[in-house]
């Protein structure tokens, strides 16, 4: 494909501020990754296809009516260097008037070695702090490796909206240390590897925390590497050239045999639909219908827009319940378009909806065979095992070191659990994640997802799979934090269901346990046996890698196989 000024067959667009009417016979695509205020859906109407760095405003975006939006995060082209420290705290930057950036007035008088580069900083920043009027980017990584803490800052409305500087990715891919103000995204993709600052004061405190800890500014900054180096501008421009359709430009890149599918679920970062909706448009064309649109727009102008999509597969995702999308809509727009109709349920709760639903779907997928056999046993042949999957591109193991002996990942909802964590707890070195612990008395962190999940996960020499005494006897019932656990590369102890040797080999892929005494010896018995330890969470994670990803559940879906 050639680059060419004029009459060009496709236009990639980096949308910061919004760009002037394009040629009209181009295919046009977008990535919209900054000023996010500046965005309407009459500046981008013009576009064939739309990415966005944020996945906070994917749901405005879709709200002005813009389908199949995909996320892009943010890149990088840095990488590591190793260089003698010259700096204690660099920003690179212009001023924004004679306020300068918060960032840096936000450091006042400093004791240490801080330079600023940049345009507009006279009568603005002491002198004794200024490096210059300009950093040669080619050069940058240098200065991020070479100095102890490099910071940065976003717009307002990029810091609201989740739109990630690409600095951080620079800074923290060469080799460097970054501290941030506060951008609702950051923790997401970053973890705790980026600290984001709330005031003066606390960021004074960062800078002597940092500088005085260099032991944990090290742990930190692996981390954040090991995250930066993920996100290069190869992959981020091989996305893009695959938006492109067949017979644009010469590109064969869409394959006109792969089926249309309508998949409606709800698209919040803190779910797993996100996974889902991954791995459907791999296998698909796949425009996404989020269920809060049906409050917006009405339910009838939800169906009419599927029918008008012409799909030849519709989904329904795990967070379609009670009746929000009713059975006689759906066996409408079948008519209408002849297309297929699936669903997949993951909780425990048995669904009165999904029994409803059983008549019209093609396939209703159940995460326990408990339910699945109750639906078979009232004539729906269309109810089908199906366990809950993970995405091993997210969970994988991390290095760390083991600083926990146990770890439990969930919320504090159920009191017979919370009881024997604190029996836990008063023999091991017990850490627990989730909502609601903060008066427990138990050492706990805030709820942890992706990358923070596969964090703590790599820093726990076992993982406890604690189900509450209501789900027990549901027949080969778990949830998907517990493929996330094995897809990490963690050891994990699960309390047995019927039926989860159908699923797993116990001491092979995990190990249960059927009591209390029971979990007890085993906690007992596995952390005096490393390498048993070590091996058993090895063939976990191959596992469930190779027979419970969201490529394959979507794969067994859209074959219409049980």
């Amino acid at each position: 494909m050639a680059v060419v000024e004029n009459d060009p067959d496709v236009i990639i667009a980096f949308i910061g501020v919004p760009l002037k009417e394009r040629p009209r016979n181009a295919y046009k695509i977008a990535w919209v990754y900054s000023h996010p205020d500046m965005i309407t859906s009459a500046n981008l109407r013009q576009y064939d296809k739309i990415f966005c760095m944020s996945p906070h405003f994917i749901p405005k975006l879709e709200a002005m009516g813009f389908r199949d939006v995909e996320l892009l995060i943010g890149a990088t082209s840095k990488q590591p260097l190793e260089k003698p420290c010259e700096y204690d705290i660099v920003f690179v930057g212009n001023s924004r008037g004679s306020q300068g950036r918060q960032i840096v007035t936000d450091i006042g008088e400093t004791p240490y070695n801080f330079k600023v580069w940049g345009n507009d900083w006279d009568n603005v920043l002491p002198e004794k702090y200024f490096a210059g009027r300009y950093f040669a980017n080619e050069k940058l990584n240098e200065l991020y490796a070479s100095s102890l803490i490099s910071i940065t800052d976003h717009h307002a409305d990029m810091a609201r909206e989740g739109f990630v500087s690409n600095k951080i990715f620079d800074i923290l891919a060469s080799g460097g240390f970054a501290i941030s103000d506060k951008n609702a995204c950051i923790r997401e993709i970053f973890g705790d590897s980026v600290p984001q600052y709330q005031s003066p004061e606390h960021l004074r405190e960062l800078f002597d925390f940092i500088i005085n800890n260099p032991k944990k500014r090290a742990d930190l900054m692996a981390r954040g590497r090991e995250i930066a180096l993920r996100y290069n501008f190869k992959t981020l421009a091989e996305r893009l050239i695959a938006a492109i359709p067949t017979g644009q430009a010469g590109q064969a890149t869409a394959k006109t045999s792969q089926p249309t599918i309508a998949y409606v679920d709800l698209f919040n970062p803190d779910n797993s639909n996100f996974h889902w909706l991954k791995a459907f448009k791999a296998r698909g064309h796949t425009v996404p219908f989020d269920i809060r649109e049906i409050y917006l727009k009405g339910l009838g102008k939800i169906a009419e827009e599927i029918i008008t999509l012409k799909p030849d597969h519709l989904h329904l995702g795990g967070s379609v319940k009670d009746n929000m999308v009713p059975p006689t809509i759906l066996d409408y727009i079948k008519q209408q378009t002849g297309c297929r109709v699936s669903a997949f349920y993951g909780d425990a709760r048995p669904s009165a909806f999904h029994e409803e639903l059983g008549n019209v779907a093609d396939g209703v997928y159940i995460s326990n065979r408990s339910h699945v056999k109750q639906g078979q046993s009232r004539g729906l042949s269309t109810y089908h095992y199906l366990p809950c999957p993970t995405d091993p591109d997210l969970f994988h193991p991390h290095e760390r070191a083991k600083i926990h002996e146990l770890a439990f990942i969930g919320n504090n909802n159920d009191a017979s659990r919370l009881k024997l964590l604190h029996r836990l707890n008063n023999r091991f070195d017990l850490v627990v994640a989730g909502s609601g612990w903060q008066t427990s008395g138990l050492k706990h962190q805030d709820s942890v997802f992706g990358a923070d999940f596969a964090t703590l996960c790599s820093q726990s020499k076992i993982l406890l799979g604690l189900m509450g005494d209501e789900w027990t006897n549901l027949e080969a019932y778990f949830s998907n934090r517990l493929v996330n656990t094995l897809a990490c590369g963690a050891f994990l102890i699960q309390r047995y269901t019927p039926g989860l040797e159908t699923v797993f080999e116990n001491h092979r892929h995990l190990i249960w346990y059927e009591n209390e005494d029971e979990l007890f010896e085993q906690i007992e018995y596995y952390l005096e046996h490393k390498p048993k330890r070590e091996e058993i969470a090895a063939k976990g994670r191959e596992e469930v890698i190779a027979r419970y990803t969201y490529a394959k559940s979507v794969a067994t879906i859209l074959a219409g196989k049980p």
